[in-house]
């Protein structure tokens, strides 16, 4: 098995969101507000997903990193990584608001029409459970 296709890219933030459409930026601004407050993180980068730190995952019997949590802008949808996966998940769903599930995403048709604090809760229990520390000085580092 190769490299896998979705990795740190290292670009920043603010060009890839100011390249959206204005409805599309807008909700991913939103979004990655709500994920750096419930996770203290960063965001970083992986090709499209805007990550909040950092996982290991194994497949084709290699294991690489993938963000412990993320979203990305998918055509009129946003699809959310890392939320899912657990007994007080599945709970916390049916309190979010409008929204679609997959066996690993959840898919939202925008930000207003959710509790953001549920959806708060559901990305700062999604980090707990799957983030590893990064190296000291490493960008998957909680900011000051």
């Amino acid at each position: 098995m190769g490299t896998p296709k979705t990795r740190r890219t290292g670009f920043d933030l603010a060009p890839f969101l100011d390249a959206l459409p204005a409805a599309r930026r807008e909700k991913a601004r939103r979004l990655a507000e709500v994920f750096a407050e419930a996770t203290g993180e960063r965001p970083v980068l992986w090709g499209s997903i805007v990550g909040f730190g950092t996982t290991t995952t194994a497949s084709g019997g290699r294991t690489h990193e993938w963000p412990a949590v993320g979203f990305a802008v998918r055509g009129t949808r946003l699809a959310l990584y890392g939320l899912r996966g657990s007994q007080d998940a599945d709970e916390l769903l049916t309190r979010l608001g409008p929204h679609e599930g997959a066996v690993s995403c959840v898919y939202l048709k925008g930000v207003d029409d959710v509790d953001i604090g549920v959806l708060t809760e559901l990305v700062r229990r999604g980090h707990a459970r799957s983030a590893v520390p990064g190296p000291a000085g490493d960008p998957r580092q909680p900011s000051a």
